[in-house]
């Protein structure tokens, strides 16, 4: 299954079909028909290594996706991964609050980490000499 964040508050399931089959069409879910939302999905991985990835838009990523509200929803994902004894992003868990790193500065040094690229829509590990750490 499929499943994205999306706009700062739950998330949807599925996505209309690319226009390279890759993956399979499922209807679009209203957000108060999941009976959890992002911050709650991205705690149940916990401890598990969980990396939230984005592009920018100005690179082919898609313009629907909703970067900040996917970074407050792993910021408010912090205090689960702290008590399981995991390592959390390391930024204070106000998520209303919460500055985006700037791109390409990741978050990455425990099990929870996130990071925005300078490119777009891709699952390509990063590139040689990339200056994210």
């Amino acid at each position: 299954m499929l499943i994205q964040l999306d706009r700062d508050e739950l998330m949807t399931v599925g996505q209309e079909t690319i226009s390279t089959g890759e993956w399979e069409s499922m209807p679009k879910s209203n957000a108060g028909d999941i009976p959890v939302d992002a911050r709650e999905l991205i705690a149940l991985c916990a401890p598990r290594l969980t990396f939230i990835s984005y592009g920018i838009p100005e690179k082919d990523d898609a313009r629907w996706l909703d970067q900040k509200g996917s970074y407050m929803a792993t910021v408010a994902a912090q205090p689960v991964f702290r008590l399981l004894g995991a390592t959390d992003l390391g930024v204070p868990d106000d998520y209303l609050t919460a500055e985006m790193p700037p791109v390409n500065h990741g978050l990455l040094d425990g099990p929870l980490a996130w990071r925005q690229h300078d490119g777009g829509h891709t699952d390509a590990p990063l590139r040689t000499g990339s200056a994210v750490p």
